[in-house]
Formats: structure tokens, C-alpha cells, sequence
């Protein structure tokens, strides 16, 4: 199931950027690394979908690796609230479960959903959470 989220989430966020009908970049590639076909593939876009996607990742890793639970209750660092961008309504009252961080950062690419899976996932250490990508 986790590779099969990873591959969606991978697919439509990663390959094909699209702002409005037009497409911003595009690559199609071998898994040797060979290059097949891109569209503004030396254009330099930022990495915002690559980072949520690492953070479930690790996260999926801190689960199998018996660290935390899908039903751990997170408690909402205050920082989350200050993370400009995609994000769901939430305050630093909050309390949310692993599994719908998850759901939040996949589903609507939440910035603040990935930034509290990090913070939990690393006991607050961001650096070491960044280190680990």
C-alpha cells in the first residue's frame, strides 16, 4: 500500500508539474537513468513535493522500525502554524494521528502536516530529520 501511495503521489506531483492546462516540466526516463524525452528539463523548480514525499518515506520507516504508531497521537508543534503554503486548518491545540498527517500531507499536500510528521518523527530535531533524507 505504501509503495503504491508513493507511486501516485510521485507521478502526478513529481513527473507532471502543471500550472493551469500547461505543462511546466516532464520527464521520461529508463530506471538505468537514461533520459527518453523532457520538457524544461533544465528549468529549476523547487522541491516542495519531493520533500513531503521523503518525510512520508521516513515516516513509513519510523513505523516498520517500531518508533512510533499510525495511531500515535501528534501533538501540533506551534511552529506548523507559521508554515506558509498548502496546509490544513489546525492549531497548535490540536492533536492528530500519524495516519491522518499522513492522509493530509499526501492527499492535500499539506506544508504543515509535513512539518509536524518531521518534528514528531525526530523528537524535534529537525536538523537530524533532514540529515536522515
Amino acid at each position: 500500500m505504501k509503495r503504491i501511495i508513493i507511486g501516485i503521489y510521485f507521478f502526478v506531483n513529481v513527473l507532471i508539474f502543471s500550472e493551469g492546462n500547461e505543462v511546466v516540466a516532464k520527464l521520461l526516463g529508463t530506471s538505468e537513468g537514461n533520459i527518453i524525452s523532457q520538457v524544461n528539463g533544465e528549468k529549476v523548480y523547487p522541491l516542495a513535493s519531493i520533500t513531503k514525499m521523503m518525510t512520508i518515506l521516513l515516516t513509513y520507516n519510523a513505523i516498520e522500525n517500531g518508533k512510533i504508531s499510525m495511531n500515535d497521537m501528534v501533538d501540533i508543534p506551534e511552529e506548523a502554524r507559521k508554515i506558509g503554503g498548502s496546509r490544513i486548518w489546525m492549531t497548535s491545540k490540536d492533536r492528530l494521528s500519524v495516519r491522518d498527517l499522513i492522509k493530509a500531507t499526501a492527499i492535500y499536500s499539506a506544508n504543515n502536516t509535513a512539518y509536524s510528521l518531521a518534528y514528531y518523527v525526530s523528537n524535534g530535531n529537525l536538523d537530524e530529520f533532514i540529515r536522515m533524507m
